[in-house]
């Protein structure tokens, strides 16, 4: 597996692995597939895991292991590929614009909450499986929430996360985050 990992990281459209909607990934979504529903029925067949219940959270355990793997790969790899550094350089010229560019107004009040929420973003490059990395968005996004119901007493909507949200992403200055999109 750490072979096919590593060969899958040399090469060149690697970038696009995770994209759901490209017909030539769909191969290799299924041959993952392929691979969990082989090896549960191996272990299955060999009894080597026991019930049904300890067989689930075995397969979790795989399916973490690989995509462990296929994290270190794709984000402790210095080469970054042509759409990585292009993005890359996107995100820096956004870094420079203001809050306000974004149609974001930040209030003395909430200034605190705002650096909480841009911390805890920063923090998505720790998370090594595409679900710890929802889990840590829902976090900044339970952040935002929060504060804008303490300190401006009414509740967020959809249109506010949808400047405030890319703000945040931005001022983090997540390294690879395409790839961290890509991989989620």
């Amino acid at each position: 597996m750490n072979d096919f990992i590593a060969k899958l990281r040399k090469t060149s459209v690697c970038d696009k692995f995770f994209k759901k909607n490209d017909p030539e990934f769909s191969g290799l979504r299924k041959l993952f597939h392929k691979l969990f529903e082989i090896t549960r029925k191996r272990l299955q067949k060999h009894e080597l895991l026991g019930n049904e219940d300890e067989l689930d959270l075995n397969m979790v355990e795989i399916s973490n292991y690989v995509m462990y793997n296929l994290h270190s790969e794709f984000f402790y790899n210095a080469e970054q590929s042509l759409a990585e550094k292009k993005f890359q350089r996107k995100m820096e010229v956004l870094e420079k614009l203001p809050s306000s560019a974004f149609g974001v107004q930040i209030e003395d009040s909430m200034r605190h909450a705002w650096k909480m929420a841009i911390k805890e973003a920063s923090r998505l490059q720790e998370q090594q499986t595409p679900l710890g990395k929802l889990q840590q968005l829902q976090k900044v996004m339970k952040i935002i929430e929060q504060s804008y119901s303490l300190y401006k007493n009414e509740q967020i909507t959809a249109d506010h996360l949808a400047t405030i949200i890319p703000y945040i992403l931005v001022k983090a200055k997540i390294d690879r985050m395409l790839s961290h999109h890509n991989y989620i």
